[in-house]
């Protein structure tokens, strides 16, 4: 963030974000849905969007989270 803000760059960041961050449920899910990842791919899903969701706080980054459902 501080090299883009450093050259005058606003990029807007795309998260390719995953249904795998939510506990497993009978039901359809929600956003609201409780986060549990259940394996390591999950957890670094998860993690990419917390990185990405503190960039958008601190620095104003436009941030689009997009969690894809199968």
């Amino acid at each position: 963030c501080q090299a883009l803000r450093h050259h005058g760059l606003r990029p807007r960041m795309l998260v390719s974000g995953s249904a795998t961050v939510y506990q497993p449920a009978d039901e359809p899910l929600t956003e609201s849905a409780p986060l549990a990842p259940a394996s390591p791919y999950a957890l670094s899903k998860l993690a990419q969007e917390l990185v990405a969701a503190q960039a958008w706080r601190e620095h104003g980054l436009p941030v689009l989270l997009a969690r894809s459902f199968n």
